[in-house]
């Protein structure tokens, strides 16, 4: 599970149900790559939001992302995801993408910045509700 911040807020059980975090990461490889993966508890649902700002490496290209999605797991099985929803894009290459997709027991905030060195920053945003 992630470490929490500050403005998190606890259920009486302790599982976070309003939380932030903010993450960085560089990639530099073509495809989809993760920046933030998170495991999910059992029969629970969770409204991700993920704000993303990325820059090439020498301030060449440049974007901005705000992705949405609804994610539950049933029981103890794997996640079941609804689909993505994009509330902002601006990219200066066209290639450059991000998503929030799963994998297994985990949902992962994912960006693609076409095989340039690109430096990414991700402010992720959940609520979360667990099943009695």
């Amino acid at each position: 599970m992630p470490t929490y911040e500050p403005n998190t807020f606890l259920d009486p059980d302790g599982i976070a149900f309003n939380y932030g975090r903010l993450d960085k990461a560089t990639t530099t490889g073509s495809g989809y790559q993760t920046l933030v993966e998170i495991g999910l508890v059992d029969k629970s649902v969770v409204l991700v939001e993920a704000r993303i700002v990325g820059v090439e490496d020498g301030g060449g290209n440049a974007a901005a992302f705000i992705l949405y999605a609804c994610i539950r797991r049933n029981g103890a099985g794997a996640l079941v995801q609804g689909s993505v929803g994009d509330a902002f894009s601006v990219k200066s290459d066209s290639h450059w993408n991000a998503t929030i997709d799963t994998d297994g027991n985990n949902y992962r905030i994912r960006v693609d910045g076409y095989g340039a060195k690109v430096y990414w920053r991700v402010n992720t945003k959940i609520i979360l509700r667990q099943s009695e």
